[in-house]
Formats: structure tokens, C-alpha cells, sequence
């Protein structure tokens, strides 16, 4: 500290950790991630709050009033008026984790859905679609550009438009625009195929 070099090395170390621990597999755990978040968004925009906290672990329930926490401790807190931070996790699931003594700071950490199954793009589907397009089927839980996509999976983005194109024609996909950008998601079709073919 005193020589002014802690922030380089940290900044290094972590660069390392980085490259060794999460490089390879970040498109996967960030696709978990977004599409987790994506999940709960329209489950609370179509049946609210209450049953969004009471669906995040089997442990955890909301009566109307109170946020309930299976746990051999009791303890009380009370966050009226205060944010309640919600944070999906890839890393240990099927824990959780709770963090709500510090009212100012509280904080749920629950499992991201669908990251028990593995990456996404090496199950049947894989073998049903070929693995290009079971992956980037995997990775439309969220409205993707053919650029976007292109980036994200490291394939040309030739490649990626005719993928995309097979599956549209396939009804897998639905597709909508953004200004100048079209943007693919998968279908209610594509969803349930995509749920259960992996």
C-alpha cells in the first residue's frame, strides 16, 4: 500500500483468476445468468412479488406480510422501507444464502435456474439440432441481435444468420425489430423444447 503498487498487483491477480478460473465457461454462466434474471422479471411482472420471493428456494416463503426462511436459528429483521437485493449465483448450487441482519445491506442469493443441467448445446438437443444451434438456441432465453450472438458464440455471423433462419422457418424462434437491429428469442415452442431437450 504504502508503495502505491496494491492496486496494479490486484488488478493482476485478478486478471489471472480470471483467464485461469472463468474465462472459458463466462458465456455459459453469464447466458445462466441473463436468463435467470429474464425468468423471475416476467414471473413477477405476471404474478408479483410475493410469488416471485416465495418461488427463489424451497427454503425460503412469503405469507403476504413476511419473508419466511427455513433455518434452525430464529431471528427477526425488519426491512420496511428498505431494498431488498436479489442475487442469482451459479457457483455452488443448490445453496443459498441469506444476508438480512444488516437491513441497509440485505441481500438474497439463490440458484440460478437450469445451471444443475450443465452447459448448454452437448445434450439430445444438440444431437436433434447440431450443436451450433442448440447452443444458440440455449442462449435466446433473452432477445439477441445476429451480431450479438456472432460475438457471444465466436461463429461468423453468415453462420449464425442461417441458424437463425432454420429455426424461425422451424417455429423455435420469434423475432422482432429495434430500430436497425432484428432481434431472435425463442418461442413458446422453442422454450419447451429447449427446457426439456438438454
Amino acid at each position: 500500500m504504502d508503495a502505491g503498487t496494491f492496486a496494479t498487483r490486484a488488478a493482476a491477480g485478478l486478471a489471472t483468476f480470471w483467464h485461469n478460473a472463468f474465462a472459458d465457461t463466462w458465456t455459459t454462466i453469464r447466458t445462466a445468468l441473463e436468463q435467470d434474471l429474464a425468468r423471475r422479471a416476467d414471473t413477477m411482472t405476471r404474478k408479483g412479488v410475493g410469488y416471485l420471493l416465495g418461488g427463489l428456494h424451497p427454503r425460503l416463503s412469503f405469507d403476504g406480510d413476511q419473508l419466511h426462511f427455513a433455518s434452525r436459528f430464529t431471528e427477526t429483521c425488519h426491512l420496511e422501507g428498505e431494498d431488498l437485493v436479489l442475487t442469482p449465483t451459479v457457483f455452488g448450487w443448490p445453496t443459498f444464502s441469506l444476508q438480512v441482519c444488516d437491513p441497509t445491506n440485505a441481500i438474497i442469493t439463490f440458484p440460478a435456474s437450469g445451471v444443475a443441467d450443465g452447459p448448454p448445446g452437448r445434450g439430445p438437443l444438440a444431437t436433434l439440432l447440431g450443436s451450433s444451434r442448440a447452443l444458440i438456441l440455449a442462449d435466446l432465453g433473452v432477445p439477441r441481435s445476429t451480431d450479438e450472438l456472432s460475438r457471444r458464440h465466436s461463429l461468423a455471423p453468415a453462420t449464425v444468420s442461417y441458424h437463425l433462419r432454420v429455426m424461425f422457418k422451424a417455429g423455435l424462434l420469434l423475432r422482432s425489430r429495434e430500430g436497425h437491429h432484428v432481434r431472435y428469442r425463442r418461442s413458446p415452442h422453442g422454450q419447451l423444447i429447449s427446457e426439456h431437450g438438454e
